[in-house]
């Protein structure tokens, strides 16, 4: 159970992604978008992506109140069957017997319910570190353009023209 939650996590976290690599796709061309009334195309590939990001949320919900039904309910059905046995055997069963076992059950019942709790977190937390690992040691996929000369404008072969040229100063400043 907890292995599939693991597997549909990643696969929401992509089905996340792409969402909003979409979305930002479709802000960054709105204004193409809206000139050709793409609108309700492009709204349509968000809903479709979002449509599988929810199916993938509500399978892990499922499965997640399965894992905790299970936490919950099997120490309460141990507790009876204990109780059942003990009553089979003993022919005898006291109410002193009945509340201290049920206090010890409780116990053992909360410390059952934490771990399948904290697996699941330590799931979800392995996934996004992956997720960080593979961003930060991708290779760079931009090229820094090269510049001729020192500055951060370059100009070859041109002619200015001011009306007042006493104000205009040719010089480099100094730093």
């Amino acid at each position: 159970c907890g292995d599939e939650i693991k597997k549909m996590q990643g696969e929401k976290n992509k089905c996340a992604d792409e969402r909003g690599l979409l979305l930002n796709e479709s802000l960054q061309g709105i204004r193409t978008i809206k000139l050709y009334s793409w609108e309700i195309f492009a709204i349509s590939r968000v809903l479709e992506t979002r449509s599988r990001e929810v199916d993938k949320l509500r399978s892990m919900g499922t499965l997640r109140a399965l894992q905790t039904f299970m936490a919950l309910g099997v120490p309460i059905v141990a507790m009876v069957a204990t109780f059942v046995v003990y009553q089979y055997v003993n022919q005898e069963l006291d109410a002193d017997v009945i509340f201290i076992s049920a206090g010890l059950f409780e116990f053992l019942n909360m410390a059952l319910a934490i771990i399948p709790n904290a697996l699941n977190e330590l799931r979800r937390m392995l996934v996004s570190i992956n997720r960080i690992g593979r961003f930060v040691y991708s290779p760079a996929t931009y090229k820094q353009e090269k510049h001729e000369g020192t500055g951060s404008v370059s100009v070859k072969d041109a002619t200015f023209i001011w009306e007042n040229f006493e104000k205009i100063s040719l010089t480099k400043p100094k730093k």
